[in-house]
Formats: structure tokens, C-alpha cells, sequence
């Protein structure tokens, strides 16, 4: 009798699996869902939100969901967006791969892409992931139709998610006459899109809520929620309470990493004054690339964010590009970028390659650094200019971690470029003093002659502490 080999076994015990198991005599993913995501699963609402608990099981419901449409719909795509690249990986990833593990859906799972490939009947479907944070990642997603598309992290989202909704995703899914579906837990500021969805049904999205309690598969919720608590000396009415456990909208501005306020954005700084200017850079490629410009003075107490922005999958000749620009506009005192990891490697080309006179970001501390910041917010003494949009929404809905630091669900590029500049400012050498010095003047002109100097001076030791090519060659 010939022995069968470790593959063919393993085939014929899944063929066993399959005709035993009671999921796959249903060969309905939806049934193995608990009873409030089956009644959001079957809402035939074109618009659709889900405001949940955190453990309430957003991500398995989305996940048999485009599992379902995609076997339904041959050939089709199903999209899922999330906040970031990396928060997809690592939110729906886990989840459609374990799904495929223990039903063997034998879906084909593309991590590097990020894309699951679902057989059908027909041609095969396919479920592609992407962040928010990816370059044009709008524009990826315009053009093909969907059955379904789904938008993770919702309340996080900045407000181009109205234009993704609106102007994109509503037209896409009108050739199969598909779904939209929000899905979050409630952020701490009570502003934005899912909030106005899901607390204003002028909206025209049917909103479901539920919890972990409502989760059969964590059958001592309710005894984790009241451990929670007792730890956490919470009681029912604490907002981070309320807004993580029990998925309703509270203001919480002690789970926020910075502490900004409408008074923090200004339109200009003091054009009389002499500013000295530092660039931050905070490298990615998914995330994005951040640049970030202060202005600082001894002459004020005030520091300004002049000039924030970021690009995804850059380049290191593209980065460099970019900093050479921002070096030629503002002609920084210092320019400071994250040389942590790969960082470091391309810190070493900036200024081999591109004599760009990059010196490593001081990372030490990050979160006793980002006090002292909130605390220059609070006291009105960090301004920001009000076209730096994005990084005003970045540094108003960044929260922390169950550990205190910063989600690393959460875009911070923006703010860690800025955190890393405003580290090397001096306004702290402000001595109270009105003196000022005219612009137009003698004293002026010599003041600025030897501030030149010793940049040239600098720049020159630094030059020479470079090796040289023949150095390198050999």
C-alpha cells in the first residue's frame, strides 16, 4: 500500500474539514458573525457607519464582508482604506488572514501589495489595501467601480475623507449599486465627518452601534471592563472611558499627544524682527516625508511653524531636492532630520552627495520633549501659520497609546518633523529686552555681516571634517 505524501494528506483532510465543519456546509462567512454585525452586515443602506467599542469586532465584520462581495461579484475590487499603510497591515491584515486559516477560504494573500486575491466562479476578485498616507492615494482609487468599499479609522480621518466619500467612492460603487461603510471608534474631539455621520442623520448614513459586550467571543467583556476601571480609577463618566469602551462620542483632550488651541494659529509673525530659521525632516516612504520650517529669534519669545508639508515615496534625490529648495527660501541656522534606521544611511548621502549640512535629530525623551512643547502651546508661545493645515489636523487628533505614547495607528510625520526643528530654536535666549535694531541701519547690516560670517565659518569646518572622495575610495 503506497504511503500518501504530507501534501496529499493534507488535501484530504481539509476536503474532510470542509464536508463536516458547519461553516462550510453554509458557505456563509456572515453567519459566523454575532447578531448586531449580521443586522449592519444585511442593512441595504447605500451609506453605511459603524460606531463601535473598541473589541467589538469592526474588523472581522469588514472583513468577511469583502470577502462575501468579492466571491459575489467576480473579477471585481474591493478596496479597503485605512489611516495609514501600516494601520491597514496591521488592522485587516491579521484579520482576512486568520479568517483564511481556519475556514481555508484558500484565498491567495499578497502581504508585500498588500492584496488578497479571492477565488470565484469566474475571474478571480481582489481586495487591495491602502493608507491615507500613500502619495495620491485619492487618485488610486478613482476610476474602477467596487461593490463595496470600506474606510477604516474613520474619525480619525482628515477632511479630505468628505471628497473621498462624495466626489470618488459614491460614483464607484454606483455600477453595482454597492456600499460605503464607515467603521470607527469615536476620536477624542467631537469635530469632523464621522462625527457629523454618525450624530446627524441629515447625513443620509444608517448608523449601528455596539460594544464588546455585544461580542460573544470575549465572554468576560463585562469582568474586563470592571477590572478596566478599578485600575484606571474610571468611573462610568470618564471620557476615555466612554469614547474607548463604550464607543460614545466624549471630549477627551487628555488622550490627545498635543495640546493645541484656536489661539496657537496666527496669519504672520512680527515682520520688524530678524528671524532664524530651522528645518526639521522626518523620512518615510509609505508615511510620508515630512518638512517642517520654525522661526525663532533672541529677540522674541515666540517661536512660529512657518511652512509644513509632506510627500509619500520620495526618493532620497527627491528629498534632497526638497530640502535644497526650503535651504535656498529660508536659509536655515540648522537643518535636523531622524537618522534612525535607514535615516542614517541617507543622512550620510545628503552630505556627501548633496553637501546638504544635515545633523542628526536629538530623539532622546521624545515625550518629556513634547511636554515642554505643550507647554510653549499653552502659553501661547508656539504660533502656527493657519495654511499649515494639515499639520494643525495631524497635531489635533493624534492621541496616545494605551502606554501613554503616541497611537501607532496614527499619522505623526508632520509633527515629528516639527518636534525635531523646534528642539534646535533659541528662543528660550530671549532676555525681555525692546531693544530693537532697524532694519534699514548701519548696525543692522554689520549685525547680519557677522552672523554670515560665522555660517561661513561653519560651513567651511564642516566641509573639512568630510572625508574626502579619495578617502572614500580607498
Amino acid at each position: 500500500m503506497q504511503t500518501a505524501s504530507p501534501d496529499e494528506a493534507r488535501a484530504t483532510l481539509i476536503e474532510i474539514v470542509k464536508k463536516k465543519h458547519p461553516y462550510f456546509k453554509r458557505l456563509n462567512l456572515v453567519d459566523t458573525l454575532h447578531a448586531k454585525q449580521q443586522k449592519f452586515y444585511y442593512d441595504e443602506a447605500p451609506l453605511k457607519a459603524a460606531l463601535c467599542s473598541r473589541r467589538a469586532g469592526k474588523s472581522r465584520t469588514a472583513a468577511v464582508a469583502m470577502v462575501e462581495k468579492a466571491r459575489k461579484n467576480p473579477g471585481s475590487l474591493v478596496p479597503y482604506i485605512a489611516l495609514t499603510r501600516q494601520s491597514a497591515q496591521n488592522i485587516m491584515w491579521p484579520a482576512i488572514a486568520e479568517m483564511n486559516r481556519q475556514l481555508f477560504l484558500g484565498l491567495d494573500m499578497k502581504e508585500s501589495s498588500l492584496e488578497v486575491i479571492i477565488p470565484t466562479k469566474g475571474q478571480p476578485s481582489k481586495i487591495f489595501m491602502v493608507g491615507a498616507d500613500q502619495k495620491n492615494f485619492i487618485e488610486r482609487l478613482r476610476g474602477p467601480k467596487y461593490p463595496l468599499a470600506v474606510i477604516d479609522e474613520a474619525g480619525q480621518f482628515r477632511s479630505h475623507i468628505e471628497e473621498l466619500v462624495e466626489d470618488v467612492l459614491e460614483p464607484a460603487v454606483s455600477d453595482y449599486r454597492g456600499q460605503i461603510w464607515l467603521l470607527g471608534t469615536p476620536g477624542a474631539i467631537s469635530v469632523g465627518y464621522f462625527f457629523d455621520v454618525t450624530s446627524n442623520s441629515n447625513k443620509g448614513f444608517s448608523t449601528h452601534h455596539w460594544t464588546l459586550l455585544d461580542n460573544p467571543y470575549m465572554p468576560h467583556a463585562k469582568e474586563f471592563l470592571e477590572d478596566l476601571k478599578q485600575r484606571k480609577n474610571w468611573t462610568e463618566e470618564h471620557p476615555t472611558y466612554q469614547r474607548e469602551w463604550l464607543g460614545q462620542w466624549a471630549y477627551d483632550p487628555s488622550s490627545l499627544v498635543y495640546r493645541i488651541h484656536d489661539y496657537n494659529i496666527c496669519s504672520s509673525a512680527d515682520e520688524s524682527i530678524d528671524w532664524n530659521y530651522v528645518l526639521g525632516i522626518d523620512i518615510g516612504w509609505h508615511d510620508q516625508t515630512a518638512f517642517s520650517v520654525l522661526a525663532y529669534s533672541v529677540d522674541s519669545p515666540i517661536t512660529y511653524i512657518v511652512h509644513c508639508e509632506g510627500h509619500s515615496e520620495l526618493i532620497p534625490s527627491e528629498i534632497a531636492d526638497y530640502a535644497k529648495m526650503m535651504i535656498e527660501n529660508y536659509q536655515p541656522t540648522n537643518v535636523v532630520m531622524d537618522t534612525g534606521g535607514l535615516g542614517k544611511s541617507i543622512a550620510e548621502e545628503f552630505r556627501r552627495r548633496f553637501n546638504l549640512p544635515i545633523e542628526a535629530a536629538d530623539k532622546k525623551e521624545k515625550m518629556t520633549t513634547i511636554e515642554l512643547m505643550n507647554g510653549d502651546l499653552q502659553t501661547n508661545q508656539l504660533r502656527i501659520f493657519s495654511e499649515n493645515t494639515v499639520l494643525i489636523e495631524q497635531m489635533r487628533t493624534l492621541q496616545k497609546a494605551d502606554n501613554g505614547l503616541e497611537d501607532p495607528n496614527q499619522p505623526n510625520d508632520l509633527a515629528d518633523a516639527t518636534l525635531y526643528a523646534w528642539r534646535k530654536c533659541k528662543q528660550y535666549a530671549y532676555s525681555g529686552e525692546k531693544y530693537r535694531v532697524d532694519i534699514n541701519s548701519n548696525e543692522w547690516a554689520d549685525k547680519w555681516a557677522e552672523q554670515y560670517e560665522h555660517k561661513l565659518i561653519r560651513q567651511q569646518q564642516e566641509l573639512e571634517a568630510m572625508p574626502l572622495l579619495d578617502d572614500l575610495m580607498n
